[in-house]
Parts: C-alpha cells; sequence; structure tokens
C-alpha cells in the first residue's frame, strides 16, 4: 500500500591520494564504497601539483564528495591495466607506477564523515603507518597541509 522510501545507506566516504618523490603531480583518487570495500571510479582521478596545498586538499575534498555506495561489484573482468590510477599516472607498467607512487588513504572517521582519518602506507621492520586527523568541514588549505605534512614526515621517517 503505502510504502516509505528507503534512506541511501550511510557508509564512509573515502579518497586515495598519490605522491611520487621527485615528481612534481599527485594524483587523487575518489573511491566506491562497496559495503566496506573500497575500489577507484573510473573516471576519478585528479591531478594536481605537489606544492599547491590548497589545491591538494581542494582536489582531496571533491574525491571525497564524489565517492559513492555501490551496493554489488564484479571486478572479475577487469585487469590490473584498468587500474584508474595506473592510468592516469602516465607509468609504462602497473609495476613501474607501483614502485614509484606511494598511496595515501583518507577516510571518514566513521558513517557520519564528521572527521577524515589520513593514514601512510605501512613502513618499517613492524609495518608502522602515520596517521592524522582533520575535520571535514575544515578549508581546502587546512586539510591539504595535513595531507602535505604527513607526506614530509613519511619521507622522514620512512627514508623514501
Amino acid at each position: 500500500m503505502f510504502r516509505r522510501k528507503q534512506a541511501p545507506p550511510a557508509f564512509v566516504r573515502g579518497c586515495t591520494v598519490y605522491f611520487a618523490p621527485g615528481h612534481d603531480t599527485v594524483l587523487v583518487a575518489a573511491l566506491f564504497n562497496h559495503g566496506g570495500l573500497f575500489a577507484e571510479q573510473p573516471d576519478g582521478v585528479a591531478r594536481c601539483a605537489t606544492g599547491d596545498v590548497p589545491a591538494l586538499g581542494a582536489a582531496a575534498r571533491a574525491a571525497l564528495a564524489a565517492c559513492r555506495y555501490e551496493p554489488a561489484f564484479d571486478y572479475r573482468d577487469r585487469k590490473r591495466t584498468d587500474w584508474p590510477a595506473f592510468r592516469a599516472s602516465g607509468c609504462r607498467s602497473v609495476r613501474e607506477f607501483e614502485q614509484l607512487y606511494v598511496p595515501f588513504g583518507i577516510r571518514g572517521a566513521n558513517e557520519a564523515n564528521l572527521a577524515y582519518v589520513i593514514e601512510s602506507p605501512p613502513y618499517g621492520a613492524c609495518a608502522v603507518s602515520l596517521t592524522a586527523t582533520t575535520d571535514a568541514h575544515g578549508e581546502d588549505a587546512r586539510l591539504g597541509e595535513r595531507i602535505a605534512c604527513l607526506w614530509r614526515e613519511y619521507r622522514r621517517v620512512s627514508g623514501d
């Protein structure tokens, strides 16, 4: 008879920021959230200059806003070379991309997405990661500075 519309499920937003030591370009990839599993959106990779902190924050915020919930997914027919960030990088092989670029994950702290957690990849013998948090509604420059600061610290402590 009368049915209420189902509200879209609350979900954690996420994006991935790829840095490459010695390169002047950062890649920012928007993600799908598949019930807690993340995958890059095919046309969701943006580029910005490594030194442009406000642009980095704006690109990350745009990628987080573009994150969508997709309940069903099937990647069986995909190849590694279909990886959106790899394609945007201009690298000749996936292996070269994985050796050159360092991925930093940015995720909502919970389904309310009021704060974002930025995390470096694990490094060292104990697989330690660096993390930073920031409010989700702050200025782009503040988000960009947190991401850039984490990248500088990661390079300092990991030896990259």
